[in-house]
């Protein structure tokens, strides 16, 4: 990601069979056109145009000649297959991303983007994965749109450090405090966990907002939640630990963290 200054281009309306930007103009390189590095702490790097899962399921709300970026949680994928197209073998992964909503959507991962995020799949048991792909196209899927990487203009990003991905990731976590007789613990769960346990997902809580609650640390009530009936072995969420002195714990209160505005 870099800041540059172009100079001697030329401008052409934007015909492009897909197009990177819905602006009705493009710039053309020419011999003569140079460019530079430059830096400004002030200009807004914000290079993303997020499509929502529900355009993507409502194809008559966009252009699918134009290409656009998503974000979301990988949740599932297939094994690595093969086509044969012309001469050659190409290699592609289909996988199911997510985004912070529970909304899901088939992509379609093709060349040197299933190597980038395979090491990935394979390694990560105890946090989510989380992909940014830019430039991507639309793909018509079972009367719905499924999402693809492009050869030469897609880029994708992993559990990157990118504000849009730290966002993302904050509403995957939620701490609660655990307490028995003996005492409290707290705890940072995931998204997956926190649903398991609570019965309610870590971005549904972080959003629930009590308007009656004049408390800075509002009780939730779990009296119907899977938490009522206590975790037989809580080490298993927390940690793979043998040795973990946690078994036999019963949540008795979840404690709601306060909502930062």
């Amino acid at each position: 990601m870099g800041l540059y200054i172009m100079k001697n281009f030329v401008v052409y309306p934007n015909n492009m069979k897909l197009k990177t930007k819905d602006h009705k103009f493009k710039l053309m390189f020419t011999h003569k056109t140079t460019f530079e590095d430059m830096h400004d702490p002030h200009f807004n790097m914000y290079i993303f145009k997020f499509r929502t899962y529900e355009q993507l399921s409502n194809p008559q709300e966009f252009d699918n000649t134009e290409l656009f970026d998503v974000i979301g949680e990988i949740v599932s994928y297939e094994d690595i297959q093969s086509i044969k197209q012309d001469d050659s073998i190409r290699m592609f992964m289909n996988i199911e991303i997510q985004d912070y909503a529970s909304n899901n959507i088939s992509a379609t991962l093709w060349g040197d983007f299933i190597e980038q995020v395979k090491p990935h799949l394979n390694g990560s048991n105890d946090k989510p994965v989380v992909v940014v792909t830019q430039l991507i196209r639309a793909h018509p899927y079972r009367e719905q749109y499924s999402v693809r990487n492009t050869w030469h203009a897609s880029k994708l990003w992993i559990n990157s450090n990118l504000p849009q991905v730290v966002d993302f990731c904050s509403r995957y976590k939620l701490q609660v405090k655990v307490m028995d007789c003996t005492g409290t613990i707290s705890l940072l769960l995931w998204d997956k966990d926190a649903t398991k346990i609570i019965g309610k997902s870590a971005n549904y809580l972080k959003d629930v907002v009590f308007e009656d609650s004049t408390k800075d640390n509002e009780l939730i009530d779990v009296a119907n939640t899977p938490a009522k009936i206590g975790i037989t072995n809580p080490a298993s969420v927390v940690e793979e630990d043998s040795n973990a002195q946690l078994s036999g714990y019963k949540i008795k209160r979840v404690f709601k963290k306060k909502k930062i505005a």
